[in-house]
């Protein structure tokens, strides 16, 4: 039952295209529990484009743009 009414509700949304309302919620709940005022989320489709939001922050928080990362490791294929 519950995979029907999701499919019959939205079967699939790429996660940087549109606002869902599992997504509103999961937001809107994630704002309570966390402290202070954070409110604003990301919710990336896969750990490449996790990763590259996480460097694109620190670089515009920090103002730096070096980063460290395990040498010959993989992060994804980033621009970063």
């Amino acid at each position: 039952d519950a995979v029907t009414k999701q499919l019959e509700t939205l079967p699939m949304v790429y996660g940087g295209l549109a606002v869902t309302e599992i997504r509103c919620r999961m937001a809107a709940l994630m704002a309570q529990l966390l402290p202070g005022d954070i409110d604003g989320f990301m919710f990336p489709s896969s750990g490449n484009e996790a990763n590259e939001a996480a460097i694109r922050i620190a670089r515009r928080y920090t103002g730096r743009h070096k980063i460290m990362t395990h040498y010959r490791s993989y992060h994804g294929g980033s621009a970063s």
